[in-house]
């Protein structure tokens, strides 16, 4: 297991990074719409929970 990841740049678009969701899906997504999430080129790291 490893602590450390690297990524490339995403020079498309925009990298998000979510702490912990905690079952909270459908308000992350509805974040996420309203910022203009395009699926095809932004990236979402889930560093946390993402359930309880």
């Amino acid at each position: 297991m490893t602590f450390f990841e690297s990524f490339p740049a995403n020079d498309l678009g925009h990298d998000f990074v979510v702490g912990d969701l905690h079952g909270e899906r459908q308000q992350l997504l509805d974040k996420l719409d309203a910022l203009g999430f395009d699926p095809m080129r932004d990236r979402v790291f889930c560093t946390g929970d993402l359930i309880d």
